[in-house]
């Protein structure tokens, strides 16, 4: 081996630079799941509010347009 300290402190921080690396990238993946976790709950909200508070409200229309035919 060699008596160099030098070597030691380079290999060192190499180390801790793939460490963090490895950490943001995780940071990253997590944040990735979290925004498509929050962007489905969003659209089914979107979708909950066009849709009728009555499901049978639709059906109603429809025999009122037959009957006025």
């Amino acid at each position: 081996m060699s008596d160099n300290i030098y070597d030691e402190e380079k290999h060192m921080s190499q180390l801790r630079a793939w460490g963090l690396w490895q950490m943001l990238r995780g940071a990253g993946w997590a944040m990735l799941v979290f925004v498509a976790i929050i962007a489905v709950a969003v659209i089914l909200l979107v979708i909950k509010a066009l849709l009728p508070v009555n499901p049978n409200a639709a059906l109603e229309t429809l025999a009122a347009l037959v009957a006025f035919v």
